[in-house]
């Protein structure tokens, strides 16, 4: 019996301190990787899907898009936290501001498995105080144990070094073409209800963190094909006016796009990125000039 212990014990030192070892050496490996942007380079984009889809940077002058899919504003914040501390030309953000950011279970995304298994290994290094406890107190214990032994610490042993900045975000392209009388149309999942608490507070950080560094801060609602088929319009236009209208609302959710330039209802295809990055980038100079006449 007392072999048995000792041998247990033994078993589970070294479990700890392999899982130990590779922590440190992701740690190493994670933090050499430089946020550094290039000098001109003065305006990001950042959130998820529709401005990762959305947005060319290459047709934006002197920016950088940061989005990835499904990204969650706490995500979003320590991204940003690390991008203004290390380039102090970023003057401008445009920050995706969909129905699925601020609606009312907005915060479901980040007890779902399938984002967990994404982000949490990608951001989990960056986390302060405030993000293990809203992790420990509130989402782990909704967790199945047989997410960390199947899915996340496996992730972590084979995980492979970020080269740049683009493994937490970067434009994607899409070559589809929508067609409105033959694709399904496809409504966003409600079936649980986690509040939206999380990113509400993340959003505001977000906001404050613009602030302290005087960046220019715009919400950017993207272009989507009839959004009230999917999205509660109402109450996003309630929740923006109650707690975000401090913080200028770019509003294109309605501007009119053929399906030739749009992958889905919901996403821009690679001409459609283009083209409304150029619209963006025009109407933004039309404005800088309107205000200096």
């Amino acid at each position: 019996m007392k072999k048995f212990i000792i041998q247990t014990i033994a078993f589970f030192v070294l479990i700890i301190g392999i899982l130990g070892s590779v922590f440190a050496v992701r740690y190493v490996l994670i933090n050499r990787v430089s946020w550094k942007l290039p000098n001109e380079t003065n305006v990001l984009f950042m959130g998820a899907s529709h401005i990762l889809n959305g947005i060319n940077d290459a047709k934006y002058p002197n920016s950088i898009n940061l989005a990835s899919s499904s990204e969650r504003y706490l995500f979003t914040y320590l991204k940003l936290e690390r991008l203004l501390k290390q380039n102090p030309q970023i003057d401008t953000l445009f920050l995706e501001m969909a129905p699925t950011d601020i609606w009312e279970n907005t915060d479901t995304k980040y007890y779902t498995v399938n984002e967990l298994s994404d982000f949490l290994p990608k951001y989990f290094l960056f986390f302060n105080k405030e993000e293990w406890n809203i992790y420990t107190e509130k989402i782990f214990p909704q967790i199945d144990n047989s997410f960390f032994i199947n899915t996340f610490i496996p992730k972590i042993i084979k995980f492979i070094p970020p080269k740049n900045i683009h493994y937490w975000g970067a434009y994607a392209p899409r070559e589809q073409v929508f067609d409105r009388f033959k694709d399904k149309y496809k409504s966003s999942i409600r079936n649980n209800n986690e509040g939206n608490a999380i990113n509400h507070l993340y959003l505001r950080k977000i906001i404050n963190l613009a602030k302290e560094y005087d960046v220019k801060l715009l919400f950017l609602y993207m272009p989507m094909y009839e959004p009230e088929r999917f999205y509660n319009q109402e109450e996003y236009y309630e929740a923006y006016e109650k707690y975000f209208s401090d913080v200028e609302l770019l509003d294109y959710n309605k501007f009119d796009m053929p399906d030739s330039l749009r992958a889905d209802e919901h996403h821009l295809n690679t001409a459609g990125a283009e083209y409304f990055t150029l619209k963006l980038h025009h109407d933004m100079d039309s404005l800088r000039v309107s205000k200096i006449e």
